[in-house]
């Protein structure tokens, strides 16, 4: 028998004991689109109708515009009106309220007089990020006040502005829209390697490995055959995730398809070959799933997919150049939200490439087939 036939031959072997698993079909179909559905509604960064509590000691035209400029934007929620600042610290410490507002006693006097006044804006900072964006939201809103105190002062039909705000490639600021590039990638990265991991263990496990050292085939036919249809079953789930994705959040998909599926290539060499190379170290399929753990974590975590790498340590910066889901995200964002192509990311594709055939050859040195 040719090494083309005793490829072939595994190949089949493969795909029939894949059929026979149904856990794999419900690991590949049925976890992703939950994972997205869960992650992708719980994973926004987008903040809404911040309970808001307001001290009003003017009780004026201009107190009532800024109470309604608030109340009337999607971001914060007038939830109670307090008449000291003893009780809106107690609605703090309460959880009632995470934003306070004291409007002072002769706020609209001295906007008409033109003297300078303040209001004093309390935020709850135990939740830093939200605290930040409730800062920037709140910042929009004395904005807008400004502009009406101008327009009514001068009584010009617009206050003029010297700067002209244009947003690209995402110009509602959805968060959405960055996180689910994001949780593409992860879902993927996630499904691939417990696949791949547990591929070589499962024949220990089943006493079946020891049959496939007693035949002719060599170790790079048994790893070429193991991990072939698991090229085929990710880019499956890649078509499939991304699909759901865009029919659930909404989000329109603006590069190329092809583009898109020949750059998935070399991600899933990378995801398959760490998952392979777990498997050829391992001799179980409860150890695989934890040497999966811990290659995924740091995956996941210093990619940039939840927090951004330039603010991370630059020790930290250097470790995520070792991380393939990092090249991966850039490829993913850039296709998604600004419609890049191929000539882009040919830095991402060649250390993309390198690092799965660099965990290929590893599995193909760990991998215990003994040669005759």
């Amino acid at each position: 028998m040719n090494s083309w036939k005793r490829f072939f031959t595994m190949l089949i072997k493969e795909l029939i004991q894949i059929k026979r698993d149904r856990r794999i079909f419900i690991l590949i179909f049925i976890a992703p689109v939950l994972q997205i559905i869960i992650f992708g509604y719980a994973v926004n960064m987008d903040i809404k109708e911040l309970p808001t509590g307001v001290i009003d000691l003017n009780h004026s035209y201009y107190s009532n515009e800024l109470i309604d400029l608030m109340n009337n934007s999607k971001n914060f929620r007038i939830v109670k009106y307090l008449d000291s600042e003893a009780a809106l610290h107690k609605s703090f410490k309460m959880r009632e309220i995470k934003v306070g507002l004291i409007i002072p006693e002769n706020f609209s006097r001295d906007i008409q007089s033109g003297k300078e006044t303040e209001v004093l804006v309390f935020f709850d900072g135990t939740d830093s990020n939200t605290c930040r964006l409730a800062l920037g939201y709140f910042d929009l809103i004395q904005k807008s006040f400004e502009k009406k105190i101008i327009k009514d002062k001068y009584k010009v039909l617009e206050p003029n502005d010297y700067s002209r705000i244009v947003i690209k490639f995402n110009p509602y600021l959805r968060s959405v829209n960055f996180m689910t590039p994001g949780l593409v990638g992860t879902i993927i990265l996630i499904i691939t390697m417990v696949l791949s991991s547990a591929n070589l263990v499962r024949e220990i496990e089943l006493g079946t490995y020891e049959q496939l050292i007693t035949t002719p085939l060599k170790k790079i036919e048994i790893l070429a055959a193991k991990i072939l249809p698991f090229f085929v079953l990710g880019y499956l789930e890649v078509i499939m995730v991304v699909f759901v994705a865009m029919i659930l959040f909404n989000i329109s998909f603006i590069g190329s398809y092809w583009v898109f599926l020949v750059l998935t290539f070399p991600f899933l060499l990378s995801t398959l070959g760490i998952g392979l190379f777990v498997s050829s170290i391992t001799s179980t399929q409860r150890q695989a799933l934890f040497v999966s753990v811990l290659f995924m974590i740091p995956n996941i975590l210093l990619s940039g997919f939840l927090f951004p790498i330039e603010n991370m340590p630059k020790l930290i910066q250097y470790i995520t150049y070792v991380i393939p889901l990092r090249y991966f995200l850039v490829i993913l964002r850039g296709i998604f939200l600004k419609g890049t192509t191929f000539a882009d990311f040919y830095l991402e594709v060649i250390l993309l490439s390198i690092f799965g055939i660099g965990t290929f050859l590893a599995s193909w040195i760990f991998t215990k087939k003994k040669m005759g």
